[in-house]
């Protein structure tokens, strides 16, 4: 594509190729417009929803490729650039150095343990003797983070982890084990109902696209005490998964070896999200103009299917494809916005580029070796943190969506999703939100997290410029997925 003449706002048309840092943009027949932030300052009037990129926010609950939710605005892949003609969107992958390949499992974790020693001191150097901090979970990637910046820090090392209040389950018990084996001064945040309620329109409005993890406001508050401490850069542990091959992939792997195909491993890959993408029959009007299941599914072509644009292991594949979608347009983009808007540096070590290549060198039979996930990772980090730490099976973070929106957060919940006037009464059915609120019969109940993304997408259009609508008796058309 040519564009003449080219303005660009004085941002560089490039993006890295790990997607940390973002670009977006628009053109017309004669410019060619980005900016780095705020994608609605390309969209100047009244917003326009991009409906092809609300199908994709239901799926996954965030907006993955190069669409954004305004319409007409564009966000660069990472590693793409402008290339003096147009834009190269190609989604180049790794060169893989192919001396690392077929060596011991102890060659790969020692290799990577040198490798996150020396990320980590080099992310470090701008703090000598100054405050850091760790967002900890107790989990394995968090906590080996937090072990190699106590261990190379000047200054002092704060962590710091977040619960829901004692009638909820929570990571307490590991994460403070963690803090206490490494040292750090920890720091436990309780993270009220009413706050949720109360701070989560501001966050929405500091997001460029929306984002529906529940965490997204207690990520917030969590910056937000950092910055109160006088810390100026906070590392986390996102990245592990997607990069050394977490849980999430083992179905599609076992699908690909028995021969399944390429539409079906699309339609496991939104599903595996376990948000929307099975409601969208029912939950869109006849007013959304909806992309074909081959259209939707286009997107995770180039990982699934051409081997000449991505790695040649199916596993390195799917991994390619978490990096680049998950991400740089869920996990790093959320980090990003936030610590934007906080004046807090956000570290992510295990998405640096020499870590994430280090990862995809490795052969997949020791990623997944057996029932043992992150097998490399683990033997990397052996010593540094208890057993048990090490080897405790993933759990996550519990956000009590479902207990939330059932018991206290219900009222908030129907103020926002069935006021009179709502920015997303056009799109989706009010009828089978209700039934949500209701907690209606579920095959599996999933309420709290579908009221979650509705909420935080009708939020994040208030604050964003997109025109609020009356609610009206809409109907929607049945076998969405009929192919």
């Amino acid at each position: 594509m040519r564009l003449h003449p080219i303005v660009l706002d004085k941002i560089p048309l490039v993006r890295d190729i790990i997607g940390e840092n973002t670009v977006y943009y628009t053109h017309s027949s004669a410019t060619l417009k980005t900016t780095s932030h705020a994608p609605q300052s390309l969209s100047p009037g009244v917003s326009r929803l991009n409906h092809h990129a609300l199908v994709d926010y239901l799926s996954c609950a965030f907006v993955p490729g190069e669409r954004t939710m305004f319409d007409g605005v564009h966000e660069l892949r990472p590693g793409a650039q402008w290339d003096g003609l147009g834009i190269a969107p190609k989604d180049v992958p790794f060169q893989l150095n192919e001396d690392h390949f077929d060596r011991p499992q102890s060659w790969y974790a020692n290799h990577l343990r040198e490798l996150l020693e020396a990320v980590i001191a080099t992310q470090l150097q701008d703090v000598r003797n100054q405050p850091v901090g760790i967002f900890l979970s107790g989990g394995l990637d968090s906590s080996l983070v937090a072990a190699f910046v106590k261990k190379l820090h000047t200054g002092p090392v704060h962590t710091i982890s977040i619960h829901f209040g004692d009638a909820y389950p929570s990571e307490l018990a590991w994460s403070s084990a963690v803090a206490a084996h490494i040292g750090s001064e920890h720091h436990i945040l309780e993270v009220p109902t009413s706050i949720i309620a109360s701070r989560t329109r501001d966050v929405m409005g500091m997001l460029d696209d929306p984002i529906g993890d529940p965490l997204t406001t207690p990520n917030l508050l969590m910056f937000e005490h950092a910055k109160s401490l006088g810390i100026t850069h906070i590392f986390n542990g996102e990245g592990g998964d997607p990069t050394f091959g977490g849980p999430k992939n083992v179905p599609m792997v076992l699908h690909h070896l028995y021969g399944g195909d390429l539409q079906d491993l699309s339609g496991m890959y939104f599903r595996s999200f376990q948000k929307c993408y099975d409601d969208l029959d029912e939950l869109l009007t006849a007013r959304v103009l909806r992309p074909t299941h081959e259209e939707q599914s286009r997107l995770l072509t180039p990982y699934l299917q051409d081997d000449t644009a991505v790695m040649s292991s199916f596993l390195n594949r799917l991994m390619w494809m978490n990096v680049r979608l998950k991400g740089a347009d869920h996990i790093l983009a959320k980090v990003r916005n936030l610590g934007f808007h906080t004046k807090v540096q956000a570290c992510s070590p295990l998405f640096d580029r020499r870590i994430v290549q280090a990862g995809f060198e490795i052969p997949a039979v020791l990623k997944l070796n057996g029932r043992r996930e992150k097998a490399v990772l683990k033997d990397a980090v052996a010593g540094m943190l208890p057993e048990a730490v090490i080897e405790r099976p993933k759990s996550g973070m519990m956000v009590p969506v479902q207990r939330w929106f059932r018991g206290p957060l219900r009222p908030w919940a129907e103020s926002v999703l069935l006021d009179k006037t709502a920015c997303l009464a056009p799109y989706l059915n009010r009828s089978v939100i209700e039934g949500w609120l209701r907690y209606e019969q579920m095959t599996y109940p999933r309420h709290g997290v579908k009221i979650w993304l509705i909420i935080a997408l009708e939020l994040w259009m208030q604050t964003h410029g997109f025109p609020a609508e009356p609610w009206t008796k809409s109907t929607h058309r049945r076998n969405f997925w009929s192919w």
